[in-house]
């Protein structure tokens, strides 16, 4: 194993920071249990899972781990899962300076100009590479995960190909005001001073209220007393801005679309059969 570099090295790694087997199977099979989980139960299975995936193993260890996490984040409620990302210390902050800009030249896009340019057919010489820089460049990855890619306060993408068509796609990044799901609105906060506030409700514990106000900043939270809170009233304002993609040429912006219906595949180093990625229809 020590004259063997490129395998010795990865066994010699495992032993030495091997996952208790026991603990494995214990959380593969918790993750099937849909139902009777208390906020603090996930916080303590979710905690599991992070000191596995601290563990070493073969080459499909750390997607084994992943897929244990993603399975039991599917029974979440929306609502619940929101407070829960905060809790775990899943929503960082970012450093919008290094985020990448399209090449453009970009256009003003509307649906039907953007649906004509993408098409609905199979992409065939879809660039996911540049599709993934799109992704960060279009400042999806601040508010959105995709795979591995992203997070904060928007929804996760990683299974919108299964679940969207291109139309339902360009409408939600285009005008993203027009249908505001109630898992995701945002509420106006009247203060009993008469100030007023605007956020997504994070959570309400210890007698105040939790709000994200820029799904730019998702890290940085605005906590007010209950007792001070006149009124709050939900708004059909969306935290997400429109236009993002304007900076975008149309390949760039074919290049995102692949890339936002490949549940990002192009990071998976280990798979030898990519899916094949195409529109919906």
């Amino acid at each position: 194993m020590k004259r063997n570099k490129k395998y010795g090295d990865m066994v010699l790694s495992s032993i030495k920071n091997a996952p208790n087997i026991l603990n494995m199977h214990y959380l593969f099979c918790l993750k099937e249990v849909k139902t009777g989980w208390s906020s603090k139960d996930r916080i303590y299975f979710l905690t599991w899972v992070k000191d596995l995936a601290n563990k070493s193993g073969g080459a499909y260890y750390k997607e084994y781990v992943k897929q244990i996490r993603a399975t039991i984040l599917e029974s979440v409620p929306e609502k619940e899962a929101f407070s829960l990302q905060y809790l775990m210390g899943d929503v960082k902050a970012q450093d919008l300076s290094k985020l990448p800009n399209p090449k453009g030249p970009g256009r003003a896009w509307t649906v039907d100009s953007a649906l004509k340019s993408v098409g609905v057919k199979h992409v065939k010489k879809a660039d996911l590479k540049n599709g993934e820089k799109m992704f960060r460049a279009g400042r999806c990855a601040i508010c959105h995960q995709l795979g591995e890619i992203g997070g904060g306060v928007g929804p996760i993408l990683t299974n919108l190909g299964k679940r969207s068509d291109n139309k339902f796609i360009l409408e939600s990044i285009l005008k993203p005001h027009d249908v505001v799901s109630d898992q995701y609105e945002q509420h106006e906060i009247t203060l009993k001073d008469g100030s007023t506030l605007m956020g997504r409700i994070v959570m309400e514990q210890d007698g105040e209220m939790s709000l994200v106000q820029s799904g730019f900043a998702p890290h940085q939270m605005t906590k007010v007393k209950l007792s001070d809170i006149k009124s709050k009233k939900a708004s059909k304002l969306s935290m997400m801005p429109p236009g993002l993609i304007n900076g975008m040429n149309p390949k760039e912006l074919r290049n995102l679309m692949a890339y936002l219906v490949s549940g990002g595949w192009v990071n998976d180093k280990y798979s030898k059969i990519k899916p094949k990625v195409k529109f919906g229809k």
